[in-house]
């Protein structure tokens, strides 16, 4: 990962984007995260996310009115090294490119992330993030802050003005096969924010350019819908940062009174007259309905997507609800990481985590560990020879279930290390098997050493 991304100046063109890290000082923001509503104003779409792209975090934040800008940096996490500050003055979403990491506030621990997964956290201050597992890992922070862009990095592209009030504010993630596309819808409240976390993408925008830029970094902010494809023949990942337009849900009416006074009127000479008649009080509860029974109120899955008269919209044996309440997967997507898994499968079944697709981080979808090589889905390195069975079963061609493929005496990774062919026993032909040779201390690659 490189140290800067340059400063993109123009918005309005197709884009290619490649793999980067962005470093600098976060940016100070002047906006609030609150419970408090608007005025007039409509329920927010469904989320952005097209295909198999997924949301995999969301945060509503309240925006002053005035200029915004995007944000972006990261922070390198080393095996065993201390916690690490991360700023989070302004409205974020963590996202872990590689590795894992647990982020804390300094009281309390406020998110588990592994590769692929992440957060939304407002305005708190200095959070710290430690690296976790046996890898580094580099966790990116993605801020919506306010005032005009410095032009240099850490910010991204131009400022902009969303419009005053409570937003909806989508991260969405994708992983793109070589020349598979895939689009982000725009709601016109600002820029769409990508960042490329693997690989090469063009971006195109709905102006219909057609002009390709240089190669010149992987965080770019773009107007309009987005169609992104994959330039290069490896799979490429991304993150979408999306501004939802303005949001208030419904008010429901909680109750409604009405006081009616009836005065008698006098019939005889000695008049008289009756007091006050008893005052009637009418009270209308308008309860939250949820048809379904599926935890999810009906307006919930209006703004989900999501069937209220079908407690499982995609069929995948979860509840709408504990999709959006529990397990934070997508209900309208029986794969919500589109790893060839159904979620229920990964929850109940085989432990793995239905919104990463490769929950070990080595290589291999969960759904070919499963489904064609045999490997463990929770394990990085199933037969413990130093090469992740990604490696083994998609790049080396050697067995993940077996530690020494070619049975010379050598695990498959030692002879990675010392230049053999873990695919041949005798890799210089000399009729003696390469681990024979290592043990008598001659060269398996020579084959007159022996």
């Amino acid at each position: 990962m490189s140290a800067q991304l340059p400063h993109p100046a123009d918005t309005n063109r197709r884009v290619r984007l490649t793999a980067a890290t962005v470093a600098g000082a976060v940016a100070v923001v002047a906006m609030a995260v609150g419970p408090g509503l608007g005025a007039a104003a409509t329920l927010a779409p469904p989320g952005p996310a097209t295909g198999h792209a997924a949301v995999i975090a969301q945060g509503v934040v309240d925006i002053d009115d005035g200029g915004h800008h995007w944000s972006v940096g990261t922070v390198a996490l080393e095996p065993g090294a201390s916690p690490a500050p991360v700023a989070a003055v302004a409205p974020s979403f963590l996202v872990i490119d590689e590795g894992g990491a647990l982020v804390s506030d300094g009281d309390d621990l406020v998110a588990s992330l592994a590769a692929g997964e992440a957060t939304f956290v407002g305005a708190d201050g200095e959070l710290t993030a430690l690296g976790v597992g046996p890898t580094p890992t580099g966790l990116v922070s993605i801020e919506l802050a306010s005032g005009d862009p410095s032009g240099q990095p850490p910010d991204v592209g131009d400022a902009f003005d969303p419009g005053e009030g409570f937003h909806d504010v989508d991260l969405v993630r994708d992983v793109i096969a070589g020349v598979e596309v895939t689009t982000i819808v725009d709601s016109g409240a600002g820029p769409i924010l990508v960042v490329v976390l693997a690989g090469t993408v063009d971006v195109a925008t709905d102006a219909g350019s057609e002009v390709t830029t240089p190669v010149d970094g992987a965080a770019r902010a773009l107007d309009g819908d987005l169609t992104i494809t994959n330039a290069g023949p490896d799979s490429a990942e991304i993150v979408a940062a999306v501004i939802g337009p303005l949001i208030v849900p419904p008010v429901v009416p909680t109750s409604t009174s009405t006081s009616t006074t009836v005065a008698a009127t006098s019939t005889t000479a000695a008049p008289t007259t009756t007091g006050p008649a008893t005052s009637s009080t009418t009270t209308t509860t308008a309860g939250l309905v949820d048809t379904d029974a599926d935890g999810l109120t009906d307006t919930d899955e209006a703004l989900y997507g999501t069937d209220p008269n079908n407690p499982d919209t995609d069929g995948d044996a979860i509840d709408d609800g504990d999709e959006v309440n529990n397990t934070g997967t997508d209900p309208t997507s029986a794969d919500s990481d589109a790893d060839g898994l159904d979620d229920y499968w990964e929850i109940d079944t085989y432990g793995t985590d239905p919104n990463n697709p490769d929950t070990d981080v080595d290589g291999a979808t969960d759904a070919e560990e499963v489904n064609f090589f045999s490997t463990d889905p929770l394990t990085f390195d199933t037969d413990g020879d130093g090469v992740g069975d990604g490696a083994e079963a998609i790049g080396n061609g050697t067995d993940p279930n077996n530690p020494d493929t070619d049975g010379d005496g050598l695990d498959d990774g030692n002879e990675g290390l010392i230049g053999t062919d873990p695919l041949a026993a005798d890799t210089d032909g000399d009729g003696v098997d390469d681990g024979i040779e290592v043990g008598a201390g001659t060269d398996p690659l020579d084959p007159t050493s022996f």
